[in-house]
């Protein structure tokens, strides 16, 4: 099974009825990748050690949006890249 999840605000959903954030993400989806354009350190709580999480590790860099998140590796062709790199080392 494979979805796509966007969580604007994960204090909010993490604040959700147990059972809602287990629909969400259920526990037979745990090859995950999560793409955050920021600090993932809050995100680690919803891998496990089938998972990762792309994210921007420095502070400072400045631009245009879509020139920021290419010099971070946060791109379409990344996130494929990741997602089959994932889901080959877990078959």
């Amino acid at each position: 099974d494979a979805r796509v999840v966007s969580i604007p605000n994960l204090k909010e959903f993490l604040r959700q009825d147990k059972k809602y954030v287990q629909s969400v993400l259920p526990k037979k989806c745990d090859i995950r990748l999560c793409v955050v354009a920021g600090s993932g350190e809050s995100f680690y709580k919803l891998i496990n050690e089938n998972g990762k999480v792309l994210e921007i590790t420095t502070f400072g860099e400045s631009g245009k949006g879509q020139e920021v998140a290419e010099l971070f590796g946060i791109t379409e062709t990344e996130i494929i890249k990741q997602v089959k790199k994932l889901t080959k080392i877990h078959k």
